[in-house]
């Protein structure tokens, strides 16, 4: 248990595959049932509560209108901003009450038909998974108190009311071939409305789902998406004229989607719902109101009771009818979580501490402290409860202010740099060791969050300083009386030092999902697309040139440059499946290539053209299987060639027994790059459009499961190509043991932010956003899989 104390950063051996590949899943996995464990004792703490919460008062003297029947045509996907244009919605409106309906967090149909249903949001982190594994139904809704008041319920759909199963009498599916998608599902959807007239059934509800296919392979504006409305509007008015005045019918979307047709948690995908009906006030309107609320409606539309699991607002003065019962203009308050503070603290406090140890002794294992373990587990419970204010201070803060105060930013500051000097005194780390971690602990240990008041603001300039700090080191050594002269070398890298300090600047300002180019005032940015592709150029140049291998394997860098500036433009390779033939194209000229440099010498000029095609095979590669607006892209590669250039002044101006720990500095900021400017830290940009254009969506949705592995391991290739440039940019041996210690670390003092933000308030937003950072930072980890071969010293 005793190892010596370190006084420099020595090479560290690289584990095999299998070892890394273990190490990987027990990352991505264990994050995952982590929060998973938070999840579950947030929902004990919740239910026990609303069991021990009173029951409305009884009231007596008030009726509920005659029970009556209901069609319900759910237009999946159904986007707030294009129904409104649809005819049949316009024209049944002044009959009509007609909702604006925010949808669930949980942006996808299984929670959100749940959602509807129930009358209750389920709060679960998780919920959204539910969406692709079916499992066996029990969880009661309103079709279960409607067969206990004797109505018979029929649905039709894909397979999406599994979960509410009790109290649907027959469930149908929506699709009678033979046809296509369209043709299937009008055969199946005349069907209902027929069944719905012969009176036999009091409820039938209908899932189109052929626009929420439409949207999610087109996309809004695409003629067949275009198409897809075009046909919901005519079901629309074909419903509206089979259902009679005595009837309510009812159409209604479960989420919307956005521009680019996709929904998934963290999107704002609002949708409509209009209820035309005897228990309505015609030409009434209402909202936004959550989708919860439809079992509300549909209860009063039923003549049933409202349920005390009903968790919505009431609306009394758009039911028309008798004088609605006390639980219709009271219904129970959702139970707050400020009160419950103590009891999920008993909870969550243990797993906070095994976080930490777990943690701890993972980082002790595998990255560079050196110690007795005594002091790692001494350290780890410190860490457990600094890590958990610390997450719940800044949950807290979030929810009074936005921007960071001078005084926050000085205090970060000023953490770090107390660490860096407590570890010098220790005599645990070098002195510039412990300086690169001082700039580096800012951008780690910040909300995780794409936005100004976290890391994607600190990124910056921590790296600017940092890189400053290299350059006063350098400085200070040249004034020292035996220092060499200047070599061309050491010029071109304070040129590059001006390159990097000018490309940075930008990302100090910040907005969740890119940069808020309109508040940088200087000359640096710029809100037009030709900006951005000229800056990302001159990175690519960074990233592929390599002046001193000769003139053919420039020739070759010069075409990878080429080739990514005119992707840009949008000129070639427009759709997915042609990326992804680049990238087969590239990775069998890359694969070729590498074997002949066995052959002759990684570092001859044959491997490092091997490198290039290898590189641009895996920008390729993402570019071609993750959907993002082109100017994300452009950040990105632009911070790649950040990287590149300083790992290459840190090679020439660096003190020789200082390189290796910066460029393990580097391999950090290379985490923040993958994490902010990739998944921006949000789950709905967790997508999978690219299968749709080789499976049909039906296959691609009833299958997810099969296709996790690629849909969460492209999100890593970002962070591959940040560790390979590090790299073959950086002289001194592998980072493995060390990449991997600064991922555990991050994941680690995440999910510690996640528990204290749990015990201030799981339902508060800055708990959720914290969660999805946490669970979209894990793909990180599948990067450590790859162990890029170091540069030769």
């Amino acid at each position: 248990g005793v190892r010596p104390p370190m006084t420099e950063m020595t090479e560290t051996t690289t584990p095999r595959l299998p070892i890394r590949l273990a190490v990987a899943l027990m990352i991505a996995l264990g994050t995952w049932g982590a929060v998973a464990l938070v999840d579950a004792a947030v929902d004990d703490v919740q239910r026990e509560a609303e069991r021990n919460a009173p029951s409305p008062p009884a009231r007596s003297g008030e009726a509920l209108p005659r029970p009556g029947r209901l069609f319900v045509l759910i237009v999946d996907s159904l986007r707030a901003s294009r129904a409104e244009e649809m005819t049949s919605i316009r024209d049944l409106r002044p009959q009509s009450l007609f909702v604006h309906v925010r949808a669930t967090r949980d942006a996808a149909t299984v929670p959100s038909l749940r959602a509807a249903f129930t009358g209750r949001t389920q709060r679960s982190i998780f919920a959204f998974v539910r969406n692709f594994g079916h499992h066996g139904g029990t969880t009661p809704s309103l079709f279960s108190q409607a067969a206990e008041h004797g109505a018979r319920v029929t649905t039709f759909s894909d397979g999406a009311f599994y979960e509410l199963a009790p109290g649907i009498a027959d469930r149908r599916g929506n699709a009678i071939p033979p046809g296509d998608e369209e043709t299937c599902q009008t055969r199946s959807f005349h069907e209902a409305l027929d069944l719905f007239r012969g009176g036999h059934d009091d409820v039938v509800v209908f899932h189109y789902t052929v626009v929420d296919h439409a949207a999610h392979t087109r996309g809004p504006g695409d003629p067949v998406y275009e198409r897809a409305f075009e046909h919901a509007d005519e079901l629309v008015r074909e419903a509206a004229s089979a259902v009679g005045p005595s009837d309510t019918f009812v159409v209604m979307g479960d989420h919307g989607h956005d521009e680019l047709g996709r929904h998934f948690p963290g999107l704002d995908v609002p949708t409509v719902a209009l209820y035309r009906g005897p228990g309505f006030t015609p030409g009434s309107e209402l909202g936004p109101v959550p989708l919860t609320m439809h079992r509300y409606f549909m209860s009063w539309a039923l003549g049933l009771p409202l349920h005390p699991d009903y968790r919505g607002p009431g609306a009394p003065q758009v039911l028309a009818g008798p004088s609605p019962p006390y639980e219709y203009r009271h219904p129970p308050p959702e139970i707050s979580a400020e009160f419950l503070r103590a009891k999920r603290f008993k909870w969550l406090g243990p797993l906070g501490l095994l976080v930490a140890l777990v943690g701890g002794f993972a980082i002790w294992a595998v990255g560079p402290p050196r110690g007795r373990a005594i002091e790692v587990v001494v350290a780890a419970v410190a860490g457990a409860a600094v890590f958990g204010a610390w997450g719940a201070f800044l949950a807290h803060h979030r929810l009074v202010t936005v921007p960071p105060t001078t005084g926050e930013l000085l205090f970060n500051w000023a953490l770090g740099l107390m660490l860096a000097a407590w570890a010098v005194v220790m005599k645990l780390l070098r002195r510039m060791t412990a300086t690169w971690l001082a700039f580096a602990l800012p951008a780690l240990g910040l909300y995780a969050t794409a936005a100004w008041y976290g890391w994607a603001a600190i990124m910056a300039p921590a790296w600017l300083v940092a890189l400053a700090l290299l350059a006063l080191d350098w400085t200070r050594r040249r004034f020292e009386k035996s220092a060499p002269p200047t070599t061309p070398a050491e010029r071109a890298s304070l040129l590059g030092l001006v390159a990097v300090a000018c490309a940075l600047p930008p990302f100090m300002y910040a907005e969740m999902d890119g940069l808020a180019s309109g508040d940088w005032r200087g000359y640096l940015s710029s809100n037009r697309m030709t900006y951005w592709i000229a800056v990302s150029t001159l990175a690519r140049l960074a990233i592929f040139v390599r002046p001193r291998r000769g003139a053919v394997v420039n020739v070759l860098a010069f075409a990878m440059v080429a080739l990514f500036s005119v992707l840009s433009f949008g000129d070639v390779l427009t759709t997915q499946p042609s990326r992804l033939g680049a990238t087969a194209v590239l990775a069998v000229f890359a694969i070729a290539t590498r074997a002949r440099a066995h052959q002759v010498g990684r570092d001859s000029a044959v491997g490092a053209a091997a490198t290039i095609l290898s590189n641009a095979a895996i920008l390729m590669a993402y570019r071609a299987s993750v959907i993002l607006g082109e100017r994300t892209f452009l950040q990105m590669e632009l911070l790649l060639g950040a990287l590149v250039v300083s790992a290459r002044v840190n090679s020439t101006l660096g003190r020789p027994e200082d390189r290796r720990s910066f460029t393990i500095w580097l391999e950090g900021m290379a985490i923040v790059i993958a994490a902010w400017s990739t998944l921006a830290l949000t789950l709905h940009r967790l997508e999978w459009k690219v299968f749709y254009n080789f499976f049909p969506a039906l296959f691609v949705e009833h299958h997810v499961g099969w296709l996790l592995p690629a849909i969460v391991g492209r999100y890593a290739l970002p962070l591959v190509l940040a560790r390979r440039l590090i790299a073959e940019n950086s002289a001194g041996g592998g980072t493995w043991r060390d990449a991997a210690a600064l991922t555990t670390f991050r994941i680690a003092t995440l999910l510690l932010g996640v528990v204290g933000s749990a015990v201030l308030d799981p339902a508060s937003e800055p708990f959720m956003a914290a969660v999805q950072c946490l669970l979209t930072f894990s793909v990180l980890g599948f990067a450590l899989c790859h162990e890029p071969s170091p540069a030769p010293a």
